[in-house]
């Protein structure tokens, strides 16, 4: 039983965030039973509900500069309603950011480097280097480890926490200043509902996802863990001097929760998975397909799977050398696995359910196929057989499941391969996994399972993972070149667009070309063309105006779009315009220290530090290099 608490330890740091992979569109789904059509979501211990936590953690992080889901709409008003924000505490939180990532970084280079000492500097540096999901993930814990607000107190530091949350649990005091400072406490109504809208869109495909996998396993998740703990209590004689211990036996009943947590923060498309005591969290990002994301799948899997496990820890024990045998023998190899049966146990039963689930959809469809095109066949008065046999053999359903038993097995899940043959026969009856379970494990063959270590077996999984690599390979290209397409068509677009504001500009029609420049900010979120657009369209509506204020007013606003250019700029943003915006930024600074009477020198040294910035950058746009250089030589004078 101890080793079973350590277990469940394991299981509650076990993380499967990961972006979500590819999947093939969801088949028509075959009649199964009652439960397919889930009204009430919560006979499933399944919630959809925000978390404060996590909204004021990601948002501090955005702030900080993490910007993983390019400028999605909630990220735009989020950044609005942090403009005022003091830009030191902004400093601070965006040092710490980069400072815990590099840190990260070098410990899994020493890390990648002792488990593999011939691999080259760039070899370990590259697979050391944090995935943006990864970067979130540590976020994720602390948000988790917080208390609610206003307090939001880390917990006390110590060697029991998980490693990616000590690395980041210094950023709980900034996350506090935050809170403080940013106005975030009146917003966060109005960003939760936010999120629980998004939440809500996720419904209809979260109710059948879990249905799914709750029929697949014919069972119901326990919503409820009873618990039996000894308790002491002292007695005290009638003269109150003698105290007698005695023991009880206390039933105390925990409830089981499954939440799914929206996050518009999150890197898109990824899942992020926390258990924390009898509470499951799924964070997902925007664009998360409920009923495809394998990681989703899994995690309300290993929600279902985990009572199963402690129920049965009797029948685990007596497995527990044969099975350690096993892990013994991939360990000594080289292999990922974990030395814990109970952890094993889990991660293969979860990993094989999603997977032979998944393959049982293809294989309907494949079956609906054959049968329409027998059919047709039928009407045409010619032959049938072939389509039927071709159809019916399901080669790529079979595969593509080898090919995903094989990676898991190489990840860890060693017994994989035996939960799949066992699930195969369960698909046949009517039997509930959880009354199942037992006999499952009765019926392992600890020298097969040691088969699958010969040479024969690896090299047959060998090949499947480099013809899953090779698919994956391609479906990423695809997409690029999709992407590619679609950004050609989309930057001739916004050419014409900026060319069409350059003529109302010529009409000194300010308002209509602020107000066409904004309408593309909808189409084109955080385009830093439109945003300097937007800033000589403020900038020129200023010149000639006498209302000081009034003036000030639309130069201040020019500030800030150009200041957004320099902020949201990328590896493909132009330095020709990354060096202008510079020196329009100067000129404005320079005016302000001609025609205000406070705070000269200040001024001064702003613009004299963007015509710097833009002489730094040479000769990318010939005009602005030869303007900062004036500029700087008029303040200098």
């Amino acid at each position: 039983m101890k080793n079973l608490c350590v277990s469940i330890a394991l299981l509650a740091l076990f993380n499967l965030s990961l972006f979500a992979q590819s999947q093939p569109p969801p088949p028509p789904r075959a009649a199964q039973n009652a439960n397919s059509n889930v009204t009430d979501l919560s006979q499933y211990g399944v919630r959809i509900q925000p978390d404060a936590r996590l909204i004021i953690v990601m948002a501090a992080l955005d702030t900080a500069g993490f910007n993983p889901n390019g400028d999605s709409e909630f990220q735009q008003l989020l950044r609005k309603d942090m403009g005022a924000l003091d830009p030191d505490l902004r400093r601070r939180m965006h040092d710490f950011f980069e400072r815990s990532k590099k840190a990260a970084e070098t410990l899994r280079q020493e890390e990648i480097k002792r488990a593999n000492p011939s691999l080259t500097e760039a070899e370990i540096e590259t697979k050391a280097k944090l995935s943006l999901t990864d970067q979130a993930a540590r976020f994720v814990s602390l948000a988790y480890a917080l208390t609610p607000a206003p307090d939001l107190s880390e917990p006390a530091r110590s060697s029991d926490l998980p490693g990616e949350l000590l690395e980041v649990l210094d950023f709980a005091p900034l996350v506090r200043e935050f809170y403080r400072k940013s106005g975030i406490e009146d917003r966060l109504p109005d960003y939760t509902r936010k999120y629980q809208a998004a939440g809500d869109r996720l419904r209809p495909q979260i109710s059948k996802s879990v249905s799914d996998m709750a029929a697949y396993l014919n069972t119901r998740p326990q919503l409820a863990i009873t618990e039996r703990v000894k308790t002491t209590t002292s007695k005290t004689n009638l003269k109150g001097k003698q105290k007698e211990k005695l023991q009880n036996v206390e039933v105390r009943e925990h409830e089981r929760n499954f939440y799914v947590v929206p996050d518009l923060l999150a890197v898109p498309n990824s899942v992020k998975f926390r258990v924390i005591g009898d509470n499951y969290f799924a964070v997902v990002g925007e664009q998360v397909q409920p009923e495809t994301s394998p990681e989703l799948r899994r995690a309300y899997l290993q929600f279902l799977i985990d009572p199963i496990i402690y129920k049965n820890a009797k029948e685990i024990a007596a497995q527990r050398d044969a099975i350690r045998g096993i892990l013994d023998e991939r360990i000594k190899a080289g292999a990922s696995a974990s030395p814990d049966v109970y952890l094993t146990i889990s991660r293969s039963l979860v990993a094989a359910s999603e997977i032979r689930e998944r393959k049982q959809k293809r294989i309907a469809i494949a079956t609906f196929k054959a049968q329409a095109d027998a059919a047709n066949k039928r009407q045409a008065n010619t032959e049938e057989v072939e389509v039927v046999k071709n159809r019916l053999t399901f080669p790529n359903a079979k595969r593509e499941a080898f090919e995903e038993l094989s990676e898991a097995y190489e990840n860890g899940a060693v017994l994989v391969f035996f939960f799949d043959e066992q699930l195969s026969g369960l698909e046949h009856s009517s039997f509930d996994v959880t009354s199942s379970f037992a006999e499952m494990l009765a019926s392992f063959d600890a020298a097969k399972e040691k088969g699958r270590l010969s040479s024969g077996e690896t090299a047959a999984r060998k090949e499947a993972l480099a013809s899953l690599a090779k698919r994956r390979a391609e479906n990423r290209q695809r997409i690029k070149n999709d992407e590619s397409t679609g950004a050609e068509i989309r930057g001739n677009e916004l050419i014409k667009d900026l060319n069409d504001v350059e003529k109302i500009l010529e009409e000194k029609d300010y308002e209509k070309a602020e107000s066409s420049l904004m309408g593309m900010l909808q189409k084109f979120p955080g385009e830093p063309r439109i945003l300097f657009a937007l800033g000589r369209t403020a900038s020129l509506s200023a010149t000639g105006v006498f209302d000081e204020e009034l003036r000030n007013a639309r130069l201040n606003k020019a500030l800030t779009h150009y200041q957004s250019v320099l902020k949201l700029q990328n590896e493909d943003t132009p330095k020709s315009l990354i060096s202008n915006t510079h020196v329009a930024l100067g000129k404005i600074y320079e005016f302000y220290q001609e025609v205000m009477d406070e705070n000269k020198a200040a001024y001064k040294e702003a613009a004299i530090k963007q015509f710097d910035a833009a002489i730094a950058l040479g000769r990318v746009d010939a005009a602005a290099y030869t303007e900062a250089i004036a500029g700087k030589a008029r303040l200098s004078k």
